[in-house]
């Protein structure tokens, strides 16, 4: 949340305990590849945003690891604030990058860390002016 805060944007992450958004994390085995996704509802920018639900796909193995269930590593390992960046800038209903050096590039491949990029600074400056 601290990265997407920082930016000029008008708006700014909140805590708020009370919140029915979460955050979890299940194995949903190899899911296509999947090592996290967003669901916000409603799907659609300028309209009141009622739920979020991000999920990390404990099949794969991030650093810092789960310390119940460390995932599999034969594939890489994700480093989870870049994973978390990324799914919080679709919170905030950015679509993927066609920039391969975006936080918000379709692609996050492991044994990465990325940070937002102008292209990630960009567009969540075009929709939060």
């Amino acid at each position: 949340m601290d990265a997407w805060n920082q930016t000029s944007a008008i708006f700014q992450f909140l805590d708020n305990p009370s919140s029915q958004n979460g955050l979890c994390a299940h194995d949903r085995g190899p899911n296509g590849g999947a090592v996290a996704e967003t669901w916000i509802y409603p799907e659609q920018p300028n309209t009141a945003l009622q739920e979020v639900q991000v999920e990390v796909n404990l099949y794969y193995r991030f650093d810092p690891s789960h310390s119940s269930h460390p995932g599999d590593a034969s594939q890489g390992i994700w480093d989870l604030a870049t994973v978390l960046t990324h799914e919080l800038g679709h919170c905030l209903y950015l679509r993927h990058s066609s920039d391969p050096n975006a936080v918000m590039y379709g692609t996050l491949p492991a044994n990465s860390v990325k940070v937002l990029n102008q292209d990630d600074i960009n567009e969540i400056t075009a929709l939060y002016p």
